[in-house]
């Protein structure tokens, strides 16, 4: 009889032990060109924010430049049909639609906005009427059916934005003045004489708001006039490095 070789139990389980080729790696860390990539995925969204940021400050400005030309048509066209000036306007309770005391009055007739104060603005009081002026100007559009924004039924002697003056796209409120034998709209923090009712805009925000409007860059020229904090009408500057608000002027007509 032959002999088999015996083959012990350890020299079997290692000739049918399963072939493996485990081998384990560290985490390796970013590589370069995926540094590269994230670098530039920021850059495409920094980018992006800073590119949005800028086209909706470029439509505030655009619309706030359409508000002002609806004033404007608005207020020549109020001119055309009574003969008066919106505010002013001392037969509005009878021939302007629902206007009715005490949230729509009569103005006093005396050709302005208010009255003129000895720097040649308006101290928003209306001189001869217990109303104020400037805040009947914007009713006195709206019944006429020449503007939107405020409403009927506002109460003048609690001034309010969206209310008694309307809102603007760059915050704040509209309001009516009177200068130096002008009458326009200026854009405040809100309508009544306040702390918050001085400018909201910086000379940087201003200045783009003046290009818009004007097509040029003078704090004091043209239909757009911008004092106080960073803009000077004087020198016809805006100091771009502060962000001093500024107080915004824009001529309608006289």
């Amino acid at each position: 009889m032959h002999k088999h070789p015996v083959l012990s139990y350890g020299v079997i389980l290692l000739l049918f032990r399963p072939k493996t080729n485990i081998k384990f790696h560290q985490q390796a860390g970013f590589t370069l060109v995926e540094l590269a990539i994230v670098l530039v995925v920021v850059g495409l969204l920094i980018g992006g924010i800073l590119k949005g940021s800028e086209m909706i400050t470029h439509a505030s400005m655009m619309r706030t430049k359409a508000d002002i030309e609806s004033f404007q048509v608005a207020y020549q066209q109020f001119r055309d049909m009574y003969k008066a000036i919106p505010g002013d306007f001392n037969r509005a309770e009878s021939y302007l639609p629902n206007c009715n005391p005490p949230n729509c009055v009569n103005g006093n007739g005396n050709g302005i906005i208010g009255s003129p104060s000895a720097s040649g603005t308006t101290d928003q009081t209306g001189a001869g009427t217990p109303q104020v002026e400037t805040t009947m100007f914007f009713k006195h559009l709206l019944l006429a059916g020449l503007i939107t924004g405020v409403t009927a039924a506002s109460d003048p002697s609690v001034p309010e934005i969206g209310g008694t003056h309307p809102k603007t796209p760059l915050g704040g409120a509209y309001s009516a003045y009177y200068r130096q034998g002008w009458h326009g709209i200026s854009i405040k923090g809100c309508p009544q004489n306040s702390a918050c009712e001085r400018g909201i805009l910086s000379p940087a925000r201003a200045q783009l708001l003046d290009i818009a409007i004007d097509g040029e860059s003078d704090a004091g020229r043209g239909r757009l006039i911008a004092n106080g904090g960073g803009c000077n009408h004087t020198a016809g500057t805006y100091d771009l490095s502060t962000k001093s608000p500024c107080y915004i002027l824009i001529t309608l007509g006289r």
